[in-house]
């Protein structure tokens, strides 16, 4: 059974904390350098006032679904932080990947069923 290939379109960023956007098939995968206030959001104080850091890193990849036009839905389907943005634009590489074969997989069960 031959399944559809996956169609995959680099887009162009939407502002200056965007270090890649890929449309990949029906999700967008965006990698993005994250700012001083979304870090600070990710941290919390503990019932006994300790400190605790969410996922710690400066760059973030998020696949959310999408179009050529942009988000459709704002659920976050996947993510991964990264420390520097060699490691970020090679993991956005990766996540690309991911929902490429994830989409091909999900394509082969609606043909099986």
């Amino acid at each position: 059974m031959t399944v559809k290939r996956i169609k995959v379109v680099e887009l162009e960023p939407t502002n200056t904390n965007v270090l890649h956007r890929t449309l990949v098939g029906k999700y967008i995968v965006s990698t993005v350098l994250l700012s001083d206030t979304v870090k600070m959001m990710d941290s919390y104080i503990a019932p006994l006032g300790e400190v605790q850091l969410g996922t710690p890193g400066d760059y973030e990849t998020m696949v959310f679904a999408g179009n050529k036009d942009g988000v459709t839905d704002w659920l976050e389907q996947d993510f991964a932080r990264y420390d520097t943005k060699e490691d970020a634009l090679k993991g956005h590489s990766k996540i690309v990947e991911k929902w490429i074969e994830k989409q091909k997989w999900q394509r082969q069960m609606n043909i099986l069923q």
